[in-house]
């Protein structure tokens, strides 16, 4: 099924004529944000389905190559999220089954000529990007993939990039490039489907198409430039989970580029061990929730007419601040001062003392007074877009219990909608403020 989006505003004028609800087409991402005009114009348009042969989204194209970007997919929102969408997988995942691997290709047209051509079993992600939920999608269906990118530089890259997250999922992988200048729906039209199917009989396994590649790149006869593609290639074999796995494949690299398999396999070691420590620090680290909870209590700590601006925000923040909220509002009932301390010693919450003992909160902050607004602000949205975000999150969970059960989810669907036409109003706010300030 493949459809036409005209140029001008043909869908907002449809929705104007007909007085429907214009929410509810900027929550498809059919429309702006601002009302003011179609997101997709003078483009050919694909429906995207899931895996329940559902349409959850569309993708386009230009119809004119002076249309930028060529390829355009609709705005993420409740039902299409790119990084768990695979264009083509409800075709394809029988197939995918049935012959005992998928094929990931880089485009819609390259996912229909292929299916033209019988082979069925190809995808396509909704850019160039494997991610950890395409991989969790398909490891119900099989743990062989081959990549059928486009032989360009784009095309080369796009594979050295997601060779790492697919070998560390577990999956055998092979890589199958064209001529430079062809991606599969060109190379079917010119040389025919049983090229394209030869070329996939002799696809690489990522061991030689690592060392084919960075031999066009690299002079592997100088010491020092072999030496950074060796050490490159057992990068990537140290993302292999499979003990045997890696040990089959440093012998192969071993061999191949006349290396002591000993020396490998000490290096093999010392990687390992970096990427231990990187991740331990990590997740050590404070990301922006965690900064935002901080910056919050350490201005109620230190100014205690926030707290009167706090209780306003009662139950829109996130489920660790509102019970540190309770527990400052009993106090300061009571007449006391709020320090760390007292905080500390009245919450009844183990969890959320060692939170806020770990993450450095001090009595004596350094805020500067003329930013504390500013800051109070910024950590109140961002505490109430989390909270959104969960509850959105219980809700969809909520939701596919009462689908596999058969059961009504209306009542968590309209929920939902309300929560993203909320999520958006925050997030229009927020890119208001920054127009302002320039």
């Amino acid at each position: 099924m493949i459809g036409f989006a005209p140029g001008g505003n043909f869908l907002l004028n449809k929705i104007e004529k007909e007085k429907l609800n214009k929410e509810d087409f900027i929550l498809a991402g059919l429309i702006d944000e601002n009302c003011q005009e179609d997101t997709f114009k003078n483009r050919i348009m694909l429906p995207i389905y899931n895996m329940k042969n559902e349409i959850i989204g569309f993708g386009a194209r230009a119809i004119d190559d002076g249309i930028l970007p060529k390829y355009l997919n609709i705005r993420e929102n409740l039902l299409f999220n790119k990084s768990n969408s695979l264009y083509g997988i409800n075709w394809a995942k029988e197939f995918i089954k049935a012959r005992g691997f998928a094929i990931f290709v880089e485009g819609y047209f390259d996912v229909l000529k292929m299916h033209i051509n019988g082979l069925c079993n190809s995808i396509a992600p909704m850019g160039t990007a494997v991610t950890d939920m395409h991989l969790n999608i398909l490891k119900k269906l099989t743990d062989k993939i081959l990549l059928l990118f486009d032989g360009d530089d784009a095309g080369i890259r796009a594979c050295m990039r997601n060779l790492e997250n697919i070998l560390k999922c577990g999956f055998e992988i092979k890589i199958c490039m064209l001529p430079a200048g062809f991606d599969p729906d060109k190379f079917i039209d010119e040389y025919g489907i049983d090229s394209l199917r030869n070329f996939i009989e002799n696809s690489y396994d990522f061991i030689d198409f690592a060392i084919t590649i960075n031999s066009q790149i690299y002079d592997i006869k100088n010491p020092k430039e072999k030496s950074m593609v060796v050490k490159e290639i057992v990068k990537l074999i140290s993302n292999i989970p499979d003990e045997i796995e890696k040990y089959e494949f440093l012998k192969k690299l071993s061999e191949k580029m006349d290396v002591k398999l000993e020396i490998l396999e000490e290096y093999l070691k010392k990687k390992i061990n970096e990427e231990y420590k990187f991740n331990l620090k990590k997740n050590t680290n404070n990301n922006q929730l965690l900064s935002a909870e901080r910056l919050l209590i350490e201005i109620l700590i230190d100014d205690k007419k926030y707290w009167e601006k706090v209780l306003e925000y009662k139950g829109q923040l996130t489920e660790r601040i509102e019970k540190m909220i309770l527990t400052g509002e009993n106090l300061l009932r009571k007449g006391f001062e709020i320090t760390t301390n007292l905080l500390i010693t009245e919450l009844n919450d183990e969890e959320i003392v060692n939170f806020i003992s770990s993450i450095g909160v001090k009595d004596n902050n350094t805020i500067p007074d003329s930013k504390k607004d500013k800051i109070f602000n910024d950590c109140i949205r961002k505490l109430k877009e989390k909270k959104l975000l969960q509850e959105i999150v219980n809700l969809k969970k909520r939701m596919n219990e009462k689908i596999e059960k058969g059961e009504n989810y209306n009542s968590e669907l309209e929920e939902i909608q309300k929560l993203h036409i909320q999520l958006n109003q925050l997030k229009r706010s927020e890119n208001g403020e920054k127009k302002e300030k320039l």
